[in-house]
């Protein structure tokens, strides 16, 4: 199914299931098929799953018009808003996480939950790139990034990446717009339930950047061995920390 945003850009999602609304919020250069392995699982709980490409990824348009977080901001509350979804429930994973992080601050109104993904809300705390951050780059650009996913996983994601394959260089401009943003005071000032699941083997981020928020009653925190995409490594595991927590924190 193709939605239509207010700058006429068509973005490609997918409903399951029926029940409370739960929106899966893809990284850069990701794909709603990363979610292959959660979908069946949260379906089973009773919620109603939406998954979607970002503009200019996986099966929606193709476009260099407004390549930067606000703009995608905007996409998924348009989302949100044209699929009537109430109180949806987000989980978010990198960049889809610091997207979460916006929707917190911006519309909380909407919101029940936030699931945030090894993310930190503050990428350039010096204002450098990281070396690890520099590697995942250049390993990008020449498509020698190892992941160690799932089967089912790769064998759904697979086939998405070969037909649309992502245009990296085009989406440079979203991704240094991503890094620059700071949303430390969206998560500190949020009084909705959030989890932050964090990955100690995570090429990406080093997980001490949760123990500011380790003190607040609302904020829970679990950290798994697991490499940066968590949910797609780790399922099994990243699917119990996730049923625990809408169980025990929204329902």
């Amino acid at each position: 199914m193709q939605f239509e945003t207010s700058d006429q850009i068509r973005l490609d999602y997918h409903v399951f299931g029926k029940g409370q609304p739960l929106v899966l919020v893809a990284g850069f250069a990701g794909y709603q098929q990363i979610w292959a392995r959660q979908i069946p699982f949260l379906v089973a709980q009773g919620f109603q799953v939406i998954t979607y490409d970002h503009r200019n990824h996986g099966a929606s348009q193709r476009t260099t018009k407004s390549l930067n977080m606000q703009r995608l901001l905007l996409d998924l509350k348009e989302l949100i808003t044209g699929l009537d979804l109430k109180q949806p429930i987000l989980i978010g994973h990198s960049m889809g996480a610091s997207l979460c992080y916006g929707a917190l601050g911006q519309f909380p109104e909407k919101l029940t939950a936030v699931v945030a993904v090894d993310q930190t809300p503050q990428m350039l705390a010096h204002g450098a790139w990281s070396p690890d951050f520099k590697r995942w780059l250049l390993q990008n650009v020449t498509g020698t990034f190892k992941r160690p996913l799932d089967p089912l996983v790769k064998k759904v994601l697979t086939p998405a990446e070969r037909l649309h394959p992502f245009p990296f260089v085009p989406n440079l401009p979203l991704l240094v717009d991503h890094a620059r943003q700071d949303w430390r005071s969206d998560l500190q000032n949020s009084q909705l339930p959030i989890l932050l699941v964090v990955a100690s083997h995570s090429w990406y981020f080093d997980w001490h950047f949760i123990l500011p928020y380790l003190q607040k009653q609302n904020i829970h925190v679990v950290r798994l061995k697991s490499g940066h995409e968590v949910m797609a490594e780790r399922p099994g595991t990243f699917n119990r920390v996730l049923g625990h927590f809408l169980t025990t924190q929204v329902h």
